[in-house]
């Protein structure tokens, strides 16, 4: 379920490095479980002016809404992914690795498996998940790291087209959560809605190594140890109620 949340935004990383494009990445969750995403990604007209209405409506299929939008002297799509279960959520995000490719070619890459190949080397390489499993609760702790993943895959000289144009593009990432986080190095915090917000904005220049810790309540342990509780003090109380006869 992480994997694709976490393929997904380096793919949309991969885009923003070749085609000076933004994005923006929303993850909001709520208490059941459930929850849903918003991905914003935006560029020059020449990408996103020239997509097919076909395209478009063939997007409108995986999706509860997309929507063209404009920003200042770019251009793009939002896609918000219909609300349901999260690993549910994060497939629809991941469609996105099927639809544009990193070159902008919309077309090629649904029938191209090298995308979704090179996500996951990438995914192998740069992302690092953490997961400690208690009885009533699990802390995940997640690095994705992109800083390193521009060091290391890109040359010199695409590492200075991006320190030099960098500060025009940007890539942010915001976590919406009913939990609050045990630790991350989000570059802001808010409360909205009753929900902790979390908040990754940088230029693609400046981009830093995410790092974001929770712990989840294991629900189903919870339950059933209270079940036991309650099971354990109704015995004593009979027990109780006989000795006074």
């Amino acid at each position: 379920m992480k994997k694709k949340l976490l393929v997904g935004i380096i793919m949309l990383c991969s885009i923003i490095f070749t085609g000076c494009v933004d994005a923006d990445v929303t993850v909001d969750l709520d208490k059941d479980g459930t929850g849903r995403a918003i991905v914003q990604v935006v560029g020059p007209g020449a990408i996103f002016d020239n997509i097919s209405e076909d395209t478009v409506n063939d997007w409108a299929k995986s999706y509860e809404k997309v929507e063209k939008i404009s920003e200042s002297d770019k251009v793009g799509y939002r896609f918000t992914t219909r609300k349901g279960a999260i690993d549910e959520v994060l497939k629809e995000v991941t469609n996105l690795n099927d639809t544009i490719d990193v070159n902008g070619d919309t077309d090629s890459a649904q029938n191209d498996g090298s995308v979704n190949c090179f996500a996951d080397e990438l995914y192998q390489k740069y992302v690092d998940i953490e997961e400690d499993q208690r009885l009533f609760s699990s802390t995940y702790n997640i690095s994705l790291k992109l800083k390193d993943a521009i060091d290391n895959e890109m040359s010199s000289g695409q590492q200075a087209v991006v320190s030099f144009l960098g500060h025009s593009s940007t890539i942010g990432l915001h976590i919406k959560s009913p939990i609050k986080a045990e630790g991350s190095n989000a570059t802001s915090e808010s409360k909205e809605d009753g929900k902790y917000v979390y908040n990754w904005d940088y230029t693609i220049s400046d981009v830093k190594n995410i790092n974001y810790s929770t712990k989840v309540p294991n629900i189903k342990n919870i339950i059933i140890a209270g079940v036991c509780a309650l099971f354990i003090l109704a015995i004593l109380i009979a027990v109780l109620l006989r000795k006074r006869k």
